[in-house]
């Protein structure tokens, strides 16, 4: 991997150098293996994946699902900001922009291209500036050619809290913030998540391991957590938990929007193969559910 990881490549404390190998999925496997799931470390698998390897990709290099970083971008100047920088680096469309947890791949047309030398390329123009790195450097190798999938298949942490994930039957679960199900200390996503991975780390090698997650970092955030919890009558602690759930709600009506629109245009690979089935009345009337609040 060293010689295929060109200078200028980014790396930070959650996105490491191996973040990169997924772009060589196709030097790195025989041959005689014609497509990969690659799925990043911190996602459940809830249910059967495998039907996903008899989909036709139609010509396509990849499937993937649309990052969830929209639910941000709440106003027109935020969503400039981001357009703007995707721009700048080489993407211009910033409603086609994949995330890169989750990556059905044809290998036979990754290994058509030379990976490296785009990577190469791609990293001498903008290595210093890319805030997502190697998701910034997949996105602009594919832009324009990638498949669609619906969020069943990536379905990523800020869509959560409001029945979406039980709506279309979840298959991999993406935790993409800073906090994971086993900080447990400081997880406001619902204890179900922790449940499901202490079940999970239960029959592993290391049963202990959320214990061992507890680093002091999360102990402290649990403390002013709970202190927060403990003087949110005082009017400015109590605006920022409503700052925070109106955040939360505004996530929910971004993802419905997100997902009517997408399933009007027809952009689900999935959902147009009969793979994935989406009733877009049900999708609607998500609209009325309560987010879960801190």
């Amino acid at each position: 991997m060293d010689t295929l990881i060109p200078p200028g490549a980014q790396f930070s404390r959650r996105i490491s150098r191996p973040a990169y190998n997924r772009l060589f999925m196709g030097l790195l496997l025989e041959e005689r293996y014609t497509k990969a799931l690659y799925l990043d470390c911190d996602v459940a698998v809830w249910g059967p994946v495998s039907a996903l390897f008899d989909l036709d990709l139609q010509g396509a290099p990849l499937a993937a699902v649309q990052d969830c970083g929209f639910v941000k971008q709440g106003t027109p100047e935020i969503r400039k900001r981001w357009n703007d920088y995707l721009a700048s680096v080489e993407i211009p469309d910033g409603q086609r922009y994949f995330n890169s947890g989750m990556l059905l791949a044809d290998l036979t047309a990754w290994r058509a291209r030379d990976m490296a030398g785009l990577m190469a390329g791609y990293m001498a123009r903008h290595g210093a500036r890319l805030t997502g790195m190697d998701q910034d450097t997949l996105n602009f190798i594919f832009q324009g050619e990638w498949a669609e999938l619906s969020p069943r298949w990536n379905f990523q942490l800020l869509w959560s809290g409001f029945g979406l994930e039980e709506a279309i039957d979840t298959r991999i679960f993406h935790y993409v913030d800073n906090i994971k199900p086993w900080h447990d200390l400081v997880f406001t996503w619902g204890s179900h998540h922790m449940e499901d991975f202490n079940q999970r780390l239960q029959t592993a090698a290391w049963p202990d391991f959320v214990v061992g997650a507890r680093r002091a970092d999360h102990s402290k955030r649990f403390v002013k957590w709970r202190l927060r919890q403990a003087l949110r009558w005082i009017p400015l602690v109590g605006q920022r938990f409503e700052r925070e759930n109106r955040q939360r709600r505004q996530y929910r009506d971004l993802t419905i929007a997100h997902v009517l629109q997408a399933l009007q245009d027809e952009r689900y690979l999935d959902v147009r193969a009969g793979l994935t089935a989406i009733d877009p009345m049900a999708i609607t009337k998500l609209a009325q559910n309560r987010v879960r609040e801190i």
